[in-house]
């Protein structure tokens, strides 16, 4: 086929992956998403990093209550701290 002759629809998603030459869900192995969730964090500054922990860590504890109740008897905090912090 030609460059002439090229039709979008004619080519599925993966093969539209090689001609431009971007990255598509199918080529996103265990260890591939593994390393770009490493490339990723290594390009945020640390308020990004401290901000994406804080909001990831607060969706623990609304799903996992126990984990929260453990972790503030872990810091030996009192419920007057929490309001107050």
């Amino acid at each position: 086929m030609s460059r002439m002759d090229y039709e979008p629809d004619d080519i599925d998603y993966d093969e539209d992956a090689k001609v431009t030459g971007t990255i598509v869900g199918s080529d996103l192995s265990d260890d591939r998403l593994e390393k770009l969730a490493e490339l990723i964090i290594d390009t945020w500054d640390m308020d990004a990093l401290v901000e994406y922990a804080r909001e990831r860590l607060f969706q623990d504890y609304q799903l996992d209550i126990d984990l929260a109740v453990m972790d503030a008897n872990d810091l030996e905090l009192t419920t007057e701290e929490l309001d107050d912090a």
